[in-house]
């Protein structure tokens, strides 16, 4: 099997010095990200995953009441009365059951690793501009994507910084798509991320055939039916913060609308002959057949934009360094 093409790895223009600051300098954008949202933390979403843990450990079902018993919203199973997730994402999620102490280490960790690697996608797409990546990623952490997944305690940091790695690193993406395909379903786009750039899939399907039977053998087959029930009974918000929605604007039939555009945008992805205009496709059509457009989703999209953005950043600086040196050239002679 053809080998991926050759990206530049972590260590590719870094001494061990240089990577051990990028990172302590990553969580320092981190702490500083959190300290402004401090007053505000609510962690909504972060007690969900604590209760559901607490739930599961104890043999109690995932899916409550509320979500089996008919139509509900999303914000009425915050704060640990439901679960939006399937029942894989139980097994990933397990280390919330330490409940809010372990919130504050788990989104400084998300967002120190989504902070270095957007900086590293820098890096490597504009080498004589890397140091552009810092202030990026230092907007990204104050920016409201940023703040409304700092808000609640979302994973979305974490799935985010999973889509720039698999943009750095191709070997890795068929490992992203399936753990974070078990925790949201979504990324598992990525597959086709991975075959493109032939990777095998082998191995990652394997994990994902084991955390399947690890969930179903811990959490039964009910559990599945359950989150089907659940998911069919979820009522969009529309409301802010959501930013609305396919299903938002046509109701029902907007489902579907999303759900083709998604599959239309995987279909033009995989076929598409530019690597980085692939990759934006793959990432928006991760978010757009969602129930709710949140805010903390756009953070997929920024991530999966960055290469292409780059990329034309760079025929951007190319251009101009040749019109610079031709007019150079011009004033030497006359």
């Amino acid at each position: 099997m053809k080998q991926p093409p050759a990206r530049a790895g972590i260590r590719s223009g870094f001494s061990n010095r240089r990577l051990a600051l990028s990172i302590l300098g990553c969580l320092l954008l981190a702490v500083v990200a959190l300290l402004l949202r401090l007053p505000v933390l609510i962690l909504a979403d972060f007690n969900s995953y604590a209760a559901t843990a607490h739930r599961a450990l104890d043999g109690e079902a995932v899916y409550t009441a509320v979500q089996l018993a008919g139509p509900y919203h999303l914000q009425d199973v915050s704060e640990g009365r439901g679960f939006a997730y399937p029942p894989t994402a139980v097994l990933l999620l397990l280390p919330a059951a330490l409940g809010s102490p372990a919130a504050i280490p788990f989104l400084l960790g998300s967002l120190a690793l989504l902070a270095f690697v957007m900086i590293e996608i820098v890096r490597v797409e504009l080498r004589d501009h890397a140091w552009i990546g810092w202030p990026i990623a230092g907007l990204l952490l104050l920016s409201p994507f940023a703040g409304d997944a700092i808000y609640v305690g979302q994973v979305t940091p974490l799935l985010a910084a999973g889509y720039g790695a698999s943009w750095l690193w191709p070997r890795i993406s068929g490992i992203v798509a399936v753990t974070g395909g078990a925790v949201k379903i979504y990324p598992l786009v990525l597959l086709i991320w991975a075959v493109r750039n032939q990777v095998s899939v082998r191995l990652p399907l394997v994990l994902g055939t084991l955390l399947l039977a690890a969930a179903t053998l811990w959490l039964g087959t009910d559990a599945w039916v359950q989150f089907w029930t659940a998911s069919q009974n979820a009522i969009p918000q529309c409301a802010q913060p959501s930013l609305g929605s396919f299903a938002c604007a046509f109701g029902r039939i907007g489902e579907f609308v999303g759900l083709g555009a998604a599959l239309t945008l995987a279909l033009f992805a995989a076929r598409a002959s530019s690597p980085p205009v692939a990759f934006l496709l793959l990432a928006t059509a991760s978010v757009i057949a969602a129930p709710d457009v949140f805010p903390n989703y756009l953070l997929i999209v920024v991530t999966g934009a960055m290469p292409l953005a780059c990329r034309l950043a760079s025929q951007l600086l190319s251009s101009r360094w040749a019109t610079d040196q031709g007019r150079g050239s011009r004033s030497s002679v006359l």
